[in-house]
């Protein structure tokens, strides 16, 4: 396989000025840049640049694949955003690392799956960053799966003790949202492990939108916090009011519903015990999924030839034509007209009809010896 490299980033919360364009444009001059995106391609060659550097001081937001298999996703969040220790309780070695920035956090999921080519032209083409990119708003919301999947892909890896536990207990690890599933995806984690994981897990606790809530809420605010707020939204900060506006939200509406047992973090070993188990629960489900496919696509052959049995000799008239024609693609539509009949004469049990049609078929186009080959593979024609 010829090397191949693919960069993406991409501005979230606020574009790129045009000197900022400017400088992206002094790094790579064939690099695809937009006010908020600089993508680039490399069959030889590497950016010259360090894309942790680009996060730094340009971006939120990076996917980075390459063709030996290296997949890395990259977010820059807001200091303010997110707790500390809650990001670090995740961190894995050389799948899940997080850096403290002046004002930000970085976090990177990255692994390399060495030598699997098939892997790489599986994801190769998807719109990694559309699909992915939501996990940054989620994380700013609070949702936390998302570093959960990066904790059990490294963990997955490196052989953890059976002693090792869960960082932290998770609601909702049984329905990860679409930009949750791309991750485990992207990563190459496998489903199985996946659906273990979430075995047994409670589900989120039901959104809080109905209006009573934030109207009791907002009458907590002091003018003097709301000044502060507008201040800070007509200084060009909107990003940052909202995210801390949410979040107070949250935090007060945790205060003020009735208190829940906290979940308990579960033993890594627990996990693992029910991969077969998941295991078991997918092939039932691929295995529905197949017959219910096959059922439909079973109606759909019925109503097809019983469309077709009500005239059986438009069909025939189909199948002289096209085998006079001579030439292969012919050949074969004339061997799946008669196919078609075949079948459609067995449902009505009148094989034997059919077989009279056919051995006249036989007799006007039997010199035909390559649409004879076609109908004897076929198994339309027995060999005599």
């Amino acid at each position: 396989m010829s090397e191949y490299q693919y960069y993406e980033f991409l501005a979230m919360d606020e574009p790129l000025t045009s000197q900022q364009m400017e400088e992206l444009r002094h790094i790579s001059t064939r690099a695809r840049i937009t006010a908020v995106s600089f993508v680039n391609e490399y069959n030889w060659s590497d950016l010259k640049a360090d894309p942790k550097d680009l996060m730094r001081h340009y971006f939120d937001a990076h996917v980075y694949l390459a063709s030996w298999g290296t997949m890395v996703f990259m977010l820059k969040l807001p200091a303010e955003g997110i707790k500390a220790e809650d990001l670090e309780a995740f961190a894995v070695h050389d799948c899940l690392e997080m850096e403290k920035l002046p004002e930000h956090w970085l976090l990177t999921w990255s692994f390399t799956e060495e030598e699997d080519y098939d892997f790489f032209q599986n994801i190769e083409g998807e719109n990694w960053m559309a699909l992915l990119a939501p996990i940054r708003e989620e994380l700013l919301r609070g949702d936390l799966r998302s570093l959960y999947i990066g904790w059990l892909r490294g963990v997955y890896l490196e052989d953890a003790e059976d002693t090792d536990t869960e960082p932290m207990a998770l609601r909702g690890l049984g329905q990860l949202t679409p930009a949750q599933q791309a991750l485990t995806d992207f990563l190459n984690l496998e489903e199985d492990l996946v659906n273990a994981a979430g075995m047994d897990v409670p589900p989120l606790r039901e959104s809080h939108r109905d209006e009573k809530p934030l109207e009791d809420w907002l009458n907590t605010l002091s003018e003097k916090k709301m000044r502060e707020y507008l201040r800070l939204l007509l200084c060009d900060q909107g990003a940052k009011v909202e995210r801390t506006l949410k979040q107070t939200y949250r935090a007060w509406l945790s205060r003020s519903r009735p208190q829940e047992k906290p979940l308990s973090p579960r033993p890594l070993k627990e996990i693992l015990k029910r991969l077969e188990e998941a295991k078991q629960i997918r092939l039932e489900a691929e295995a529905r999924k197949k017959k219910e496919k096959a059922n439909q696509e079973r109606k759909k052959r019925d109503a097809f030839l019983e469309n077709l049995a009500k005239d059986y000799s438009k069909v025939w008239d189909s199948a002289h034509k096209e085998a006079k024609k001579g030439y292969a693609s012919a050949y074969d539509l004339a061997c799946q007209h008669l196919l078609d009949l075949k079948e459609a004469y067995a449902r009505e049990k009148r094989t034997g009809d059919f077989e009279k049609k056919l051995e006249a078929f036989r007799a006007e186009h039997g010199r035909r010896r390559a649409l004879m080959e076609r109908l004897i593979s076929k198994k339309i024609l027995m060999i005599d």
